[in-house]
C-alpha cells in the first residue's frame, strides 16, 4: 500500500509539470507498466483529481481544472516561494490582504521546521517597492537571505554590465526587490564601501560562517539608498531643477527617491533624471507646480517641445495655426481621434512638410503610419498585426512620447516597404528611427543578435522589451502548436534576460 501510495505521488508530481503525457512515457518514467498507469489514473480520479484522456496514437493524458480544488502537491522551493507571495501581496493595498493572511496561516501550520526558517530568512531580508514585481529565485535569494539573517559573510561571483566577471567578498545587509529585478545591498570588505549588487548578475557561493556586526546604513533607508543608487546609474539623461514648492510636498509626489534639497520654505532643488527627457517633462507637469529647469540641456529642449504640442493642441497661432479661408482656425495638426471617424488623419502636416516646412512627427501621425502601413497583415495567430503594433505602443505609455512612436512604428522598416529616410521625410525624430533601425533585423542577423543590439540602444531596448512582453503574452501564445508555443517561450524568456541585463526600465515603470 505504502508503494502504491507513492507512485500516486510521483503520478501526480509528473502531470502537475507539463500539459501533456502518453502512457507510455508515465509508466517509463514510473517504472511500471501502462496497465498500472491506466489503473493510477483511475485511482486518481477516485480522489478528485480530474485527469482528461485521449485516445489513440497522439492521444494521452492531462490534469484538467476541476469544478472544486484537490489537494496540490509542492516541493521546497515552491512552497516557500508561495509563501514568501502570500506574505508579501498580504502587505500591498490590492484588495486581497485579509484572503492572503488566512491562507498564508493555512500554509504555515504545514509547513515543516525547515522550511519555515526558509520562508522567515527570506521575508526578513527582503524589502519592495511599491509597485516592484520581481521574480523570486530561491536558488539564490535564499542563500543570500540565510546570510543576512545569521549576519554571515558572503563570498559571491559576479559578473560588471561590460561582462567582465569575478569574486566578492561581502557583509550582505538587505535584499530591495525594486521593477522586475532584485538587488543586494551589502558592505564590500574588498573596496572598503557599500556596494549594491543585481541578484541576476550573482552566483552566490555557501555562506563563509564568519560572522559580522551590521553597519548603520548611510541615510538611514535602505529602499531609498539602493533606488537612488541603481536609478543614478540607469539614467542616460540627468537634470537639476528648481521646484516653487515646499520640499516635503514635493517629495510626497514623487514615487521614487531623489535629492530633493530645501532651498527655502516654499522652494527646493531636485535632481533627478531619466532615459527618456520628453517622458520626464510630461511627468513633472503632474506635480503642478512651477519649474525652472537650473541644469539639463535635454529637458530644457523636452519642456520647450512639450509647450510647442500644448500651443498646437489648443489652436495657438504660435504654434503654426492659423485660419482658412472660410474663416475656420485650425493647427497645425488636424487628427481625428480614434473612436471618432476611425483612423486618424494628418493631411494639413504631410502638406506642410511637402511644402517643406519642419513639422515634427506627433504620436498620433505615427500611429496612423503604422495602420496604413501594416494594414492587411496578420500574427501568427491570423489576427490583425496593427493589435500587435498599437499594444507596443500602450506598453510604453509612461516611457514618453518617443518612445512610443518607435513602439508603434518598430516593425515598418522589417515588413513594409518604408526605409528610414521614408520615416525622416515625414518628420520623425533622429532618436526614434535610430530605436526603429536598432530593433530591425538585418539579413542574415540572428535573433540573439539582434536582442543584443537593441540593448545597446535606450530607446530601442525599452521597445524591444514591451515588444518581448506582448508576444510572450500567454493568450496569444495559446492560439499556436503547444510545440511552437513552447520554442517561442524559451526564445522570448532568453531575450528579455538579455534587456534586462543591460539595464532596469527606468523611472516608466516596467515594461
Amino acid at each position: 500500500m505504502v508503494e502504491t501510495s507513492a507512485r500516486l505521488l510521483a503520478l501526480l508530481s509528473l502531470l502537475q509539470l507539463k500539459r501533456d503525457w502518453t502512457g507510455s512515457e508515465l509508466a517509463g518514467r514510473l517504472g511500471v507498466s501502462t496497465r498500472t498507469v491506466r489503473a493510477d489514473i483511475g485511482r486518481l480520479r477516485s480522489l478528485g483529481y480530474p485527469v482528461d484522456a485521449r485516445p489513440g496514437v497522439a492521444g494521452g493524458y492531462r490534469l484538467a481544472a476541476g469544478t472544486a480544488m484537490p489537494p496540490l502537491l509542492l516541493d521546497d522551493d515552491e512552497a516557500v516561494a508561495v509563501a514568501v507571495g502570500l506574505g508579501a501581496v498580504a502587505t500591498q493595498r490590492v484588495g486581497v490582504e485579509e484572503t492572503s493572511l488566512t491562507a498564508l496561516a493555512k500554509l504555515e501550520q504545514v509547513l515543516p521546521s525547515r522550511l519555515r526558517r526558509r520562508v522567515e530568512a527570506v521575508r526578513e531580508a527582503t524589502s519592495v517597492v511599491p509597485g516592484a514585481d520581481p521574480p523570486l529565485d530561491l536558488s539564490v535569494l535564499g542563500t543570500v537571505a540565510a546570510a543576512i539573517r545569521g549576519h554571515e559573510r558572503l563570498r559571491f561571483g559576479y559578473t560588471k554590465p561590460g561582462g567582465d566577471t569575478g569574486d566578492r567578498h561581502t557583509e550582505p545587509h538587505r535584499l530591495v526587490g525594486w521593477g522586475p529585478l532584485w538587488y543586494l545591498l551589502a558592505w564590500d570588505l574588498d573596496r572598503d564601501d557599500w556596494r549594491v549588487f543585481r541578484v541576476d548578475r550573482m552566483v552566490a557561493h555557501a555562506p563563509t560562517g564568519a560572522r559580522f556586526r551590521p553597519r548603520v546604513i548611510p541615510e538611514g533607508n535602505v529602499v531609498e539608498f539602493v533606488v537612488k543608487r541603481v536609478s543614478k546609474a540607469a539614467w542616460t539623461y540627468r537634470a537639476r531643477v528648481l521646484v516653487h514648492a515646499p520640499a516635503a510636498k514635493v517629495a510626497a509626489k514623487i514615487p521614487i527617491p531623489v535629492d530633493i534639497e530645501a532651498v527655502d520654505e516654499s522652494t527646493c532643488r531636485v535632481e533627478l533624471g531619466s532615459n527618456d527627457p520628453d517622458g520626464l517633462a510630461l511627468w513633472m507637469t503632474q506635480l503642478d507646480v512651477d519649474i525652472e529647469v537650473v541644469d539639463g540641456q535635454e529637458l530644457a529642449a523636452a519642456f520647450d517641445r512639450l509647450a510647442t504640442r500644448l500651443r498646437r493642441a489648443a489652436g495657438g497661432a504660435e504654434a503654426g495655426g492659423g485660419e482658412e479661408p472660410g474663416g475656420k482656425v485650425t493647427s497645425a495638426h488636424e487628427v481625428r481621434p480614434r473612436g471618432f471617424g476611425g483612423t486618424p488623419s494628418v493631411p494639413i502636416a504631410e502638406q506642410r512638410r511637402e511644402e517643406g516646412a519642419r513639422v515634427p512627427m506627433t504620436l498620433e501621425e505615427a500611429t496612423a503610419l503604422a495602420e496604413r502601413a501594416h494594414a492587411g497583415q496578420t500574427d501568427k495567430a491570423g489576427r490583425p498585426y496593427t493589435e500587435h503594433v498599437l499594444a507596443v505602443r500602450d506598453r510604453l505609455a509612461g516611457h514618453g512620447e518617443s518612445v512610443q512612436m518607435a513602439g508603434v512604428l518598430h516593425d515598418v522598416l522589417e515588413d513594409t516597404p518604408l526605409t528610414a529616410a521614408d520615416l525622416r521625410a515625414r518628420g520623425c525624430p533622429a532618436e526614434v528611427v535610430a530605436a526603429v533601425e536598432a530593433v530591425t533585423r538585418r539579413p542574415g542577423e540572428s535573433y540573439d543578435d539582434l536582442v543584443r543590439r537593441a540593448a545597446a540602444d535606450p530607446l530601442g531596448r525599452l521597445v524591444k522589451l514591451a515588444d518581448n512582453a506582448h508576444n510572450a503574452d500567454e493568450e496569444r501564445l495559446a492560439a499556436l502548436p503547444a510545440a511552437r508555443a513552447e520554442r517561442l517561450r524559451a526564445k522570448y524568456a532568453r531575450a528579455r534576460e538579455t534587456l534586462l541585463a543591460a539595464g532596469t526600465p527606468g523611472p516608466g515603470g516596467p515594461v
